[in-house]
C-alpha cells in the first residue's frame, strides 16, 4: 500500500464515527433505548437472516415500556424498517463525509466515510455498492470496526469466526485473509486493550500529511466538532456553535482568553449547557 492510500485509510478510520451523532436521536426515538448499545449490537446481526433481525429488534425495543407499546413499535419497524435503515445510514455517512471535507480532508477520505456501510455482496447501504466499487478505505474501515466489536463481545476466536462467516458477503475476502494472517501475531489482539493504545495508533500517523494550521483552520476544526455535538439531539441544535460565537464576542470585547474574558467564556458555556439540560428535563 502506497503512502497516499495509507494516509486515506488512517484518517478514514479516525473519522469514521464523525457522523454517528446525526442519527442518535432517531435511534433512541425508534427503540426507546441506549442508541450506542443499539448501534453497536446491530453489527453482530446477520442482516440477511429475518429471524436474527427480529430477535435483535425485540430484545432491544423499549425494554422499560409496556408490552402494548413494544408491539406498536415492533409493527412500525416491521412496516418501515428498510426505509428507516436507509435514512439513518445515509444521515450518518453523509454527515460524516461533510464534516471530513469541512476539516480539510481529501475527497477520497470523504468518499470512503460515505461508503462505510457498503457490503462486498452489494447488499449494504446507502448506495448498494459491491466488490471493488466500494472504496478500499471503506472496506478496511468496516472490517476493522466490526472485528473490534466482536473482539470486545467474545474475544479473538469469536471475532475471527464471525468475520470469516461474513467473508464475501460483508467483507472483501482478501482483507479477511489478511486479518487472519495478522491476527497470528502475539500482540495483535492485546494491543486493543493496552494502556498506551492511543500512542500506538498515533505512531502509525502518515508523515506526508502532518501540516501546521492557522487560526482560521483551527476555527473550522472547532466548528466541525461543534457540529458533531450539535447533531446528537434536537436539544443541541446550534447550541455549541452559538457558544463559539458568544465566546468570540466576549473575547473581542474583554481581551485574551487568559484575561477577564476567560471567566465570561466559561460562564457562557455553563449557562448554555444548563439551558439545554433544562429543556431535556422539561420534555
Amino acid at each position: 500500500m502506497d503512502e497516499e492510500t495509507w494516509s486515506d485509510v488512517f484518517f478514514t478510520i479516525l473519522l469514521k464515527d464523525a457522523g454517528c451523532s446525526s442519527n442518535a436521536a432517531r435511534v433512541y426515538e425508534l427503540y426507546d433505548n441506549d442508541d450506542l448499545l443499539v448501534k453497536a449490537n446491530f453489527y453482530t446481526v446477520d442482516h440477511q437472516s429475518l429471524s436474527q433481525v427480529a430477535k435483535f429488534v425485540w430484545s432491544h425495543l423499549a425494554p422499560q415500556a409496556p408490552i402494548r407499546e413494544q408491539l406498536s413499535r415492533l409493527v412500525h419497524l416491521a412496516i418501515n424498517g428498510n426505509e428507516l435503515q436507509n435514512e439513518m445510514v445515509a444521515a450518518r455517512c453523509e454527515r460524516g463525509a461533510s464534516i471530513a471535507k469541512r476539516m480539510g480532508f481529501s475527497d477520497r477520505v470523504a468518499e470512503s466515510i460515505n461508503g462505510l456501510n457498503e457490503h462486498w455482496n452489494g447488499k449494504g447501504r446507502p448506495n448498494r455498492l459491491s466488490e471493488n466499487n466500494i472504496p478500499i478505505c471503506s472496506r478496511i474501515a468496516l472490517l476493522s470496526h466490526v472485528a473490534e466489536i466482536f473482539y470486545s463481545a467474545g474475544g479473538p476466536a469469536y471475532a475471527l469466526k464471525e468475520i470469516c462467516r461474513r467473508s464475501a458477503t460483508w467483507f472483501d475476502p482478501r482483507l479477511v485473509a489478511a486479518l487472519k494472517l495478522a491476527s497470528g501475531r502475539p500482540r495483535f489482539w492485546p494491543t486493543l486493550q493496552s494502556a498506551n493504545f492511543e500512542e500506538t495508533v498515533m505512531s502509525f500517523k502518515p508523515a506526508c500529511h502532518t501540516n501546521e494550521v492557522d487560526d482560521t483552520q483551527v476555527d473550522i476544526i472547532a466548528e466541525a466538532f461543534a457540529e458533531v455535538i450539535d447533531s446528537k439531539s434536537p436539544f443541541y441544535i446550534r447550541s455549541f456553535r452559538s457558544c463559539g460565537r458568544h465566546c468570540r464576542c466576549y473575547r473581542g470585547r474583554t481581551g485574551p482568553a487568559d484575561g477577564p474574558a476567560a471567566g465570561a467564556e466559561t460562564d457562557c458555556i455553563t449557562s448554555r449547557h444548563r439551558q439545554v439540560r433544562s429543556k431535556q428535563r422539561d420534555t
